[in-house]
């Protein structure tokens, strides 16, 4: 009986160390899902600005967002557009001038204590640019909508 009943103490002892566990991942696993994360990038708030290019910096600052910024003149006042590493980079670089009229599409949020204007599209000089997508992410190419079609329909054949 003394062997038996060791058996059933170290089952015992097993089976509570097993519940408390289980019960200790159940409390982290609920506390961890009150924890919500918004997008930054949120489509349903996207708007549009329209105004002229104030300027553009195409080397960013200690304290900005790095990547090539648009600074647009509106009615409210400047607004900062970052673009992202990319846009003004490359045989097919976005190419924007001080004084030129621009629409952009996007959405305004607050970043390191900072107003900016996450942009998707910026039309200007006829021209339509794809900054990100639907989601958010900088793409990484900035030709123009009308060339990238262009590009894709190519490649397809």
């Amino acid at each position: 009986m003394n062997v038996r009943s060791g058996i059933v103490c170290r089952s015992a002892l097993l089976c509570l160390l097993f519940a408390g566990s289980a019960a200790q991942a159940q409390t982290q696993t609920a506390a961890q899902a009150k924890v919500v994360r918004t997008p930054l990038y949120d489509t349903s708030k996207e708007t549009t600005i329209e105004g002229t290019v104030a300027s553009v910096v195409t080397t960013s600052t200690k304290g900005m967002v790095p990547g090539a910024h648009l600074m647009v003149a509106t009615p409210t006042g400047t607004i900062d557009a970052p673009l992202g590493r990319y846009v003004m980079n490359g045989p097919r670089a976005a190419v924007f001038t001080p004084g030129e009229r621009v629409t952009i599409v996007g959405v305004p949020a607050v970043f390191a204590n900072q107003h900016l204007f996450l942009a998707r599209t910026v039309q200007g000089a006829g021209k339509t640019y794809q900054i990100r997508n639907q989601h958010g992410f900088l793409i990484q190419t900035a030709m123009p909508v009308s060339a990238r079609v262009n590009t894709l329909q190519g490649g397809a054949r």
